[in-house]
C-alpha cells in the first residue's frame, strides 16, 4: 500500500497526486526522445525501401548486411516505442491508484475531524442548556459566539469534505 501518512484534514486537495499532470510530464520527456527516434526511423525506412540500404545494396553472397542492420534498428526503435507506451500506461495506472488512496485518506481525515468538531459543538450546546440566569462567569451571548465559531468550523470542514470527494 502507498504511503499516505502525511495526509491530514488540513491537506489541500491540490496536494493530492495528479495523474494527468504526471502523465503530461512523462509524455513531454518521451516525445522529445520519440522525435529523434522517429526521425532516424523515417530516414532508415526511406533508405531501406527506396535507397541505399535496400536489399540489393552491398550484397554479399546474396544478403545485404546493411539492409539487415537497418531493419534491425527500425525494429528496435519500434520495440522501444512499445515499451515506452507500456511504461506510460503503468505510470498512469499507478498514479490513478495512488490518487484513489490519497483521496480516501483525505476524506477519512476530514470526516474524523468533523466528528470531533460536532462533539465539541454538542458539548457547548449542552453547556448552554445548563446555564441559568444566576451564572456570572459566562453569558449566553458569549457562549452563543463560541457555538457560532464551532458551527463555522464544521461548515468549513463540510466544504473541505465535499471538495475532497469531488477529486
Amino acid at each position: 500500500m502507498a504511503k499516505v501518512d502525511w495526509i491530514t484534514w488540513k491537506t489541500n486537495k491540490d496536494e493530492i497526486i495528479n495523474p494527468n499532470a504526471i502523465l503530461n510530464k512523462v509524455n513531454d520527456r518521451v516525445d522529445d526522445n520519440n522525435l529523434i527516434n522517429n526521425r532516424i526511423k523515417d530516414i532508415l525506412t526511406s533508405e531501406v525501401y527506396r535507397g541505399g540500404l535496400d536489399c540489393n545494396s552491398l550484397s554479399i553472397m546474396g544478403t545485404s548486411p546493411a539492409n539487415e542492420k537497418a531493419k534491425k534498428i527500425i525494429n528496435n526503435i519500434n520495440d522501444m516505442q512499445n515499451i515506452m507506451d507500456r511504461i506510460k500506461e503503468n505510470i498512469y495506472t499507478s498514479t490513478q491508484e495512488q490518487k484513489k488512496i490519497e483521496k480516501e485518506e483525505l476524506i477519512e481525515s476530514i470526516q474524523t475531524k468533523l466528528l470531533e468538531e460536532e462533539k465539541i459543538l454538542n458539548n457547548k450546546l449542552s453547556i448552554r442548556e445548563k446555564l441559568d440566569s444566576i451564572n456570572t462567569l459566562l453569558s449566553k451571548r458569549e457562549l452563543d459566539s463560541i457555538i457560532e465559531s464551532s458551527n463555522d468550523r464544521i461548515n468549513k470542514l463540510k466544504e473541505r469534505l465535499d471538495s475532497a470527494k469531488s477529486l
